[in-house]
């Protein structure tokens, strides 16, 4: 029986990768760290985690044919561009 990887595990990846001070990676690669935490080789099922973690907003894939990893703003960044657009409105 094939090896089962859940949600949760799609989603702490995401988080580790997150968590690191890479900003691109190669396709290559991606699926090289997906393969270790996973413990999967296919290939289709490795195209699916990418995907879910895609549709999660962890990674996009960007112009230059690389997977870009996607950082949460920060509170003061939110609350900063919040501020910038009320003001925009106000003047229009």
């Amino acid at each position: 029986m094939g090896n089962t990887v859940n949600y949760e595990m799609l989603m702490r990846i995401g988080s580790a990768l997150r968590r690191t001070d890479v900003k691109t990676l190669t396709v290559e690669q991606l699926y090289q760290i997906l393969q270790r935490a996973t413990g999967t080789i296919g290939r289709g099922t490795l195209k699916r985690y990418i995907q879910i973690l895609k549709e999660e907003k962890f990674i996009k894939f960007n112009n230059n044919g690389l997977w870009e990893i996607i950082r949460k703003k920060s509170f003061k960044e939110r609350l900063r561009e919040y501020f910038e657009q009320k003001e925009k409105r106000e003047r229009q």
